[in-house]
């Protein structure tokens, strides 16, 4: 168990992606070893990087997307904030259109944007 324990205290301190292969390939390794499904689970160590590799893939194309996703959301806020002041042109109503406004209607949709009219109305 110590070993174990060190094992993953080496796999944090380290950046090197081909250490932590090898760590969690040992770490794989030693869990089948000592369990009765050694047998059945033998090989799973051999395919370890392919576990880490989509967990890799995986976080990179949250942190790319999320910007985009905010940026659309975004657009879309603002486009339902312009057809807001376009139907409140007739009442001579209308709601800024800035980043804020924008995001919390992209991001909340219609119970964000209803949020934002009630604002403007009562205060």
């Amino acid at each position: 168990m110590e070993s174990i324990m060190q094992t993953i205290v080496n796999l944090f301190g380290q950046l090197d992606v081909q250490a932590i292969i090898n760590g969690i390939n040992g770490l794989v390794q030693q869990a089948t070893q000592s369990s009765e499904l050694s047998g059945i689970v033998g090989s799973l160590g051999d395919y370890a990087w392919i576990v880490v590799a989509v967990v890799v893939l995986f976080v990179v194309y949250k942190l790319i997307s999320l910007p985009f996703k905010f940026v659309i959301n975004g657009i879309i806020g603002c486009a339902l904030l312009m057809g807001v002041n376009w139907l409140g042109s007739f009442a001579h109503f209308s709601v800024p259109i800035n980043l804020v406004n924008a995001l919390v209607a992209g991001i909340f949709g219609i119970p964000g944007l209803v949020g934002i009219l009630i604002y403007y109305i009562f205060f």
